[in-house]
């Protein structure tokens, strides 16, 4: 055990880590086609699949980063790139454990526009038990002398030593009892890997047991004890958020006043595009209304279509089918009359720059709207000074 224990070169402070939830080793997603589709049996289940590592190396970075802080309404802000340089994954990768944590959602994903996404966890809510993965178990070497030869640790064999640690850091704990058959059902892995992947740790002088493992039934628990020292790595202090230097009361009164400027500049900008396609619906109905025979049929429209709304509600099926003709042919009049005078019924609508917002430059839930990162492409113009800009 001494000679393995020298073997192993641990760090001697492990900053770099990684959380996530115990549960999610375990838990099941529809596996999914190429064209996104869930795949379904010949018996009508949907198939399922367990997390892959990178997906769980992703999905774990938003949870460290959100969940563990001091302010539970902090997020992780990680760009693609950011996200590369963390884990070693490929932007592939990354993307597809991005795209699988928010499918699941176990994720929230929030872009901003000349900034970096932030992630928000969004699993269980409740203090659930976690278990962290320490960044040099993944880029280190070992020496494994059940091998006779040194190499990083597979990824089912970090899950294994981080599960066992998280367990054995439990309060008054001293050990802790496993079989063969709940690792593989808590890792996912096949027995071969498990018991493969023991015995590699047990020789690299990371775990140690009571006896010999070679042999043990699939259900036996086993108390594994890990590494006193692999073990204090494992425990870390809540990240914290960078403390910003507070900002001056004059500071603040300046910021306020060029936010208030750049929204009034804002509003104005938008409310003169919405008024101009308002002013030209207006003018094209006036123009329309100078002809009587679309006069009379709009009118005569109008009245149907309040005759009609009455019938759906208390008239009977014959009543409806006869309105809803005599609406068709009154809406064929009305269109011939625009006709005439080289005019369709979309004249008569407002063109708005944006049919999204219609120039309000805000969506129905109150959401900033696309339109206006084409128009301003310096970010918001409360925080990039818009107001003073367009002002000079």
């Amino acid at each position: 055990m001494e000679n393995a224990w020298k073997q192993l070169n641990l760090p001697k402070r492990s900053n770099e880590y990684w959380a996530l939830p115990v549960y999610l080793l375990g838990a099941k997603i529809p596996r999914k086609s190429k064209s996104g589709e869930n795949i379904v049996a010949q018996n009508g289940e949907i198939v399922m699949r367990r997390f892959d590592f990178s997906e769980l190396r992703i999905i774990g970075e938003g949870y460290s980063f959100s969940k563990l802080k001091d302010d539970l309404e902090a997020r992780c802000n990680r760009s693609y790139t950011d996200l590369q340089r963390i884990t070693g994954y490929s932007r592939r990768t990354v993307a597809k454990g991005i795209k699988t944590g928010t499918g699941a959602g176990l994720l929230t994903q929030t872009k901003h526009y000349h900034k970096k996404a932030e992630y928000v966890y969004e699993g269980k809510k409740d203090k659930e038990f976690f278990i962290t993965f320490e960044r040099y178990l993944q880029d280190q070497e070992f020496y494994i002398p059940r091998e006779n030869r040194p190499r990083k640790l597979r990824d089912f064999e970090v899950i294994l030593i981080s599960l066992l640690g998280a367990h054995c850091n439990k309060p008054q704990a001293k050990g802790c009892d496993f079989s063969v058959k709940e690792l593989c059902e808590q890792t996912g892995c096949c027995e071969r890997d498990v018991r493969e992947g023991i015995k590699c740790l047990i020789s690299a002088g990371f775990l140690f047991v009571r006896g010999t493992f070679n042999y043990i039934h699939l259900e036996k628990r086993v108390r594994f004890y890990v590494n006193k020292k692999v073990r204090l790595l494992m425990i870390h202090k809540p990240r914290r958020a960078k403390e910003e230097r507070k900002k001056t009361y004059a500071e603040q009164s300046a910021e306020a006043a060029e936010s208030a400027e750049a929204r009034g500049e804002f509003e104005r900008y938008h409310s003169q595009n919405r008024q101009r396609a308002l002013d030209e619906a207006e003018q094209n109905r006036k123009r329309a209304e100078e002809n009587a025979e679309f006069k009379e049929a709009d009118k005569a429209m109008k009245k149907c279509e309040i005759e009609f709304s009455r019938a759906e509600e208390y008239g009977t099926a014959e009543q409806v089918k006869t309105l809803s003709q005599t609406l068709a042919e009154i809406k064929e009049r009305r269109r011939n009359a625009l006709k005439s005078i080289c005019m369709t019924e979309d004249d008569l609508l407002p063109h708005y720059r944006c049919r999204k917002c219609s120039d309000t430059g805000f969506l129905k839930d109150g959401k900033m709207c696309g339109c206006y990162y084409q128009n301003f492409s310096n970010g918001p113009p409360w925080e990039s000074g818009f107001g003073n800009k367009a002002a000079n």
